[in-house]
């Protein structure tokens, strides 16, 4: 295990004094055992409930790229902690049974290739090039930012779609007010898991893309 630096433990101080965990509702696949796959021939089909961790829901959705649509795996990685890579698919988070409404949603991600899609409060799904693309403002009253591997949504937020050809999401964090004391703590928390495991996630060779299926004209 690395060395915590002064400035980490700064911040799990504040993180203690100000904020207890039981402020947010964390998502991290840790629920899961690493190979859990969901997938189109095991029999799993879009709008499937597959994950529920701390009233934040997880459903399986098609991606799509164009005219094209593809529904092919999620399955849980383990890179020193658990993951959930998406190959090919989307997945839906679903935050109306977290029992607070929610002013701030932060979510780790690492790009391997491939094209994305995002959507936020049931607006338009967008399909992006690289995630760092989302607009800053991605739905009415709610703010996005990208930056290091991490997107943060500001406003009120009651669900969120991500998904891609070659894409790994990982630690879901869905706060209330008051957001600023809240997230100072996330923050500190994310900088101990950051320096703990020195990576977000293993980078893997590019894998065959699943094939996309055309939509009927």
């Amino acid at each position: 295990m690395k060395r915590i630096s002064a400035f980490a433990r700064f911040f799990m101080a504040c993180f203690c004094a100000y904020c207890p965990l039981s402020s947010a509702s964390v998502m991290d696949f840790e629920s899961l055992p690493s190979g859990t796959r969901f997938a189109d021939d095991l029999d799993n089909f879009p709008s499937q409930l597959v994950l529920e961790e701390d009233g934040i829901r997880l459903f399986l959705e098609e991606f799509r790229l164009h005219r094209f649509v593809g529904f092919f795996e999620a399955q849980v990685v383990d890179g020193g902690d658990n993951a959930l890579r998406l190959d090919n698919m989307s997945v839906l988070i679903d935050l109306d049974q977290v029992g607070f409404p929610v002013n701030s949603l932060t979510l780790e991600y690492m790009e391997l290739g491939g094209n994305d899609n995002f959507a936020v409060n049931g607006g338009p799904i967008l399909q992006l090039d690289d995630l760092t693309e989302i607009p800053t403002d991605i739905a009415p009253g709610v703010i996005a930012t990208v930056d290091e591997g991490i997107i943060t949504l500001t406003g009120l937020i009651d669900r969120v779609l991500i998904g891609g050809q070659e894409l790994t999401i990982d630690t879901i964090v869905a706060v209330p007010e008051p957001a600023s004391l809240v997230l100072l703590g996330v923050g500190g928390a994310w900088i101990l898991r950051r320096t703990r495991r020195g990576t977000n996630f293993s980078r893997r060779a590019p894998r065959r893309q699943a094939s996309l299926r055309q939509l009927p004209d």
